[in-house]
């Protein structure tokens, strides 16, 4: 599946209009009327607001509208309209849609968001008049913008404002969405200036910046810019963005252009910006790439996506004319260049070391001031790709060429691994309730008898990791049965369970410069063998060995929403077979007649089966098996208060190694994650019930962590002997 989502972001929530095929004309305003249409009537004008050239005050100038079309032969449809004819003026308007799209080539000369005009070009008054039209939306789709009936300019606007004196105008924010269009221009937001006065001069002020154009499989026989003015005294044509795809071509290509002298006016602006933050998307399909034929200007930032069978294989830009990576305004250089932000890949095509890429190709590339020697870029969400760029004369023009250097995992992929290691730290944690199960029993028929069982539960929420890691809350049972006898010179208790254990995490890490936050659920079914052998007193003095076997199966899933080139939510699903045991030996320090010190150490070792999973549909992560191992040693002090109710305190460290989660995409490296570190415990735990044959004891305890692992958990215990 092609990945274009880093680029038309700004396009989707209105793209779903895109398709959309109508037999009528609907306009909505204010006062939610509508008009109907019939097919194939000519109209001189199809507006928003329904009487032509209506002048509109402030208070009613707030239009949204909602306006489809599927007619031919109209000579505007527009989707608001200002028009005053008074001095002094001030309009507002926009919020609106407006939708040509049918499924055969229409015919209509103009097409504009909402316009906003003050005075009459020809034998109006010079008058003054403020302007504001912002948030429009124009989708165009299977149209040709022109007729034979009319020579004039056929033009797709987001928004026109023209003022016939002075005054501020301001365009910004317009959205439009077009495919398979032919047009003489096809700009975000425009803005013109006719009757220049000098005494005025300091109120010829205008704006058209923020505006997203995407266009795609389109004719563009004169001009495709993200804002223009076409004269000011004051004037800013800037971070506009155009994004251009597939079989594409333009006269003139700006990202932000402002005119001078075009109306034969003497006075040249005396400030104005169409550099800066512009950005040109380009998303070459085939080996076509954009075609312009004069020139390229006005854009501070350039990225490019190929979407090509094969890397290299394209020509991003291709200019028959000059492409200016820099700040040239009319023949004066203001000393910036451009940047290339990244060169991105098709997901799934993986480029070698040595492959060239032809960004750009002209007749003539100017590059004054150009010193980036580096790009970076993306193939799919999993890779990141070095480039050396070079401008050269190449054969038969100018190119500028980028270089594939290196290629690594994308710093991103490690939010994925950040997760399988929440998995692997999950299993590890069902260790606990089997140590107290084995422990909460006593072994043999003196006291207790055959046989017994227990049930423990726990919840705890645990942060592994300090700045960097993951949050991990868990929730899990254990049911067991167990017999003792008497064996040798002590008692041996050999038990059965099984395991059920539900829990949630979040990861938050700073990877590639930038914050990735991932999150997931997790479950775990499992069982096990235990066993315990406690040493007659008189022997060895009050010691016991333990052990445990555990085997079960993992399922756990991943989302962010964080992923760069992410069509969706990145997401994936694993399962996994898990095995895992421990050692342990405790004894007791010191006692007294109603308290006691023991003293304990346990080794476990748990073992994850790898998998394979798709990110994002596209991008493949191997995860290797892992293992975590750790070593616990601690004290835990009893005191009894009545024969049957005990009060426990404890102190334990405990030191984790391995804990790693290795993976790699497309054969590359993804830096481990890994649990290991030093975590110290605190316990506090109090427990009634008494030693004698089916007699039930209930336990209740708390754990504090520290360290490598931060957090608190809880547990109930419960056992009965029979």
């Amino acid at each position: 599946m092609f990945t274009y989502f880093r680029f038309i972001r700004p396009f989707l929530k209105s793209s779903i209009c895109s398709l959309m095929i109508m037999v009528t004309v609907m306009a909505f305003s204010a006062k939610a009327e509508e008009l109907v249409w019939d097919v194939g009537v000519t109209h001189d004008t199809i507006s928003g607001v329904f009487n032509h050239w209506k002048i509109m005050t402030p208070e009613s100038g707030n239009v949204n509208n909602k306006f489809y079309v599927l007619v031919d032969n109209h000579y505007i449809v527009m989707g608001g309209l200002y028009n005053s004819l008074t001095d002094g003026e001030k309009g507002t308007l926009g919020n609106n849609l407006v939708v040509v799209s049918g499924d055969k080539p229409l015919t209509v000369l103009t097409v504009i968001g909402s316009g906003g005009y003050v005075g009459n070009p020809t034998n109006g008054p010079f008058i003054s008049g403020d302007v504001t039209t912002n948030n429009n939306t124009v989708i165009v789709n299977n149209a040709y913008i022109g007729t034979a009936k009319h020579d004039l300019l056929c033009e797709i606007f987001g928004a026109e404002v023209l003022i016939h004196g002075y005054g501020t105008a301001i365009a910004n924010n317009s959205t439009l969405i077009i495919n398979n269009v032919e047009a003489d221009y096809i700009i975000g937001s425009f803005v013109k200036y006719y009757n220049y006065d000098d005494t005025y001069k300091d109120y010829y002020k205008a704006e058209a910046k923020y505006n997203n154009v995407f266009i795609a499989d389109s004719k563009v026989k004169q001009i495709i810019a993200g804002g223009m003015i076409d004269y000011a005294t004051y004037a800013e044509a800037t971070h506009n963005t155009v994004t251009l795809k597939g079989d594409v071509k333009v006269v003139k290509l700006y990202g932000g252009r402002v005119g001078i002298n075009s109306f034969a006016l003497e006075q040249p602006p005396v400030w104005f910006d169409d550099f800066t933050g512009n950005l040109l998307n380009v998303i070459a399909t085939g080996t076509t790439g954009i075609e312009v034929t004069k020139t390229v200007s006005g854009f501070e930032r350039y990225r490019f996506l190929f979407d090509a069978d094969a890397p290299g294989a394209a020509v991003g830009l291709l200019a028959k004319g000059t492409i200016y990576l820099n700040d040239w305004r009319e023949d004066e250089y203001y000393g910036r260049s451009a940047v290339i932000e990244s060169v991105d890949f098709l997901a799934g095509q993986v480029p070698k070391v040595g492959t060239q890429v032809v960004l750009m190709q002209a007749d003539a590339i100017d590059d004054t001031n150009f010193t980036q020697t580096e790009a970076y870029g993306m193939s799919g969400i999993n890779l990141e790709v070095n480039y050396g760029l070079s401008v050269g004369l190449g054969n038969p023009s100018w190119k500028l060429i980028a270089t594939v250097n290196g290629v690594r995992a994308h710093p991103q992929m490690e939010s994925p691994s950040q997760g399988r290691n929440a998995g692997l730290a999950f299993v590890t944690t069902g260790l606990g309730p089997v140590v107290k199960g084995i422990n909460g029993r006593p072994a043999g028929p003196d006291p207790g008898a055959c046989p017994g069982m227990f049930f423990e539960a726990e919840a705890g929420s645990m942060r592994y990791g300090y700045t960097a890691g993951y949050d991990l809350n868990s929730y899990m049972g254990a049911l067991g049965l167990n017999c003792g006898g008497e064996v040798g010179p002590g008692n041996l208790a050999l038990g059965g369970y099984v395991d059920f254990a539900y829990g949630e995490y979040e990861s938050s890490a700073a990877l590639g410069g930038r914050r990735v936050e991932g999150r997931g659920d997790l479950e775990r079914i499992g069982g096990g063998l235990m066993a315990r052998y406690d040493l007659d007193p008189k022997t060895v003095r009050d010691m016991g060995l333990e052990a445990s076997l555990r085997f079960g199966q993992l399922r756990q899933n991943y989302t962010s929403e964080d992923f760069i080139n992410a069509e969706n939510d990145a997401r994936f699903n694993t399962e996994s077979l898990y095995v895992g045991g421990h050692v342990g030996v405790s004894g007791k320090a010191w006692s007294s007649e109603t308290s006691r010190i023991d003293v304990y150490g346990r080794y476990s070792h748990v073992w994850l089966q790898g998998d394979r999973a798709t990110v994002d549909g596209s991008a493949p992560v191997n995860f290797e098996d892992s293992s975590s191992m750790a070593a616990r040693a601690g004290a835990r002090l009893t005191k009894d208060f009545t024969p049957r109710l005990r009060l426990k305190l404890g102190l334990a460290y405990e030191q984790e190694f391995g804990g790693e989660t290795k993976a790699t995409t497309n054969g590359y490296r993804i830096p481990t994650v890994s649990s290991a570190g030093g975590t110290g415990v605190a316990e506090l735990g109090l427990a009634y019930g008494g030693d004698e044959p089916r007699r039930l004891s209930v336990g209740l305890g708390l754990e504090g962590h520290a360290g490598r692992r931060q957090g608190l958990a809880g547990n109930l215990s419960l056992s009965l002997a029979f």
